[in-house]
């Protein structure tokens, strides 16, 4: 790797974290802060990089998508809740129980 991209690394690793620090998203870091635990998903700011937990194979890239995706779950789900309610027709809901929470405290 040449001077310039680990100079751009470094450069996008404070201004990705500080990004997540300013939407209100707490995160878990690792290894010195290159790889961080964001919700359901590993984020490696560093290389904008996200993948969700349980599904490594399914990369995706950007900080403002990040922060998308886990607003629209911010909105479906609660930090304690246990069931979600999901529209099955006109007037009518499913209710679902939550069994894998891979949620973080205020993260989600």
């Amino acid at each position: 790797m040449t001077e310039t991209q680990k100079k751009l690394r470094k450069e996008n690793l404070i201004k990705n974290t500080k990004k997540l620090d300013d939407a209100g998203i707490s995160y878990k870091s690792f290894n010195n802060g290159i790889h961080l635990k964001v919700g359901c998903y590993d984020y490696f700011p560093s290389t904008d990089l996200f993948v969700h937990i349980r599904a490594s194979y399914n990369k995706n890239y950007g900080i403002n998508n990040l922060i998308k995706k886990l607003n629209i779950k911010k909105e479906v789900f609660s930090e304690n809740e246990k069931y979600t309610l999901i529209k099955k027709g006109k007037n009518s809901f499913k209710i679902k129980q939550n069994v894998n929470h891979c949620f973080m405290g205020g993260a989600i």
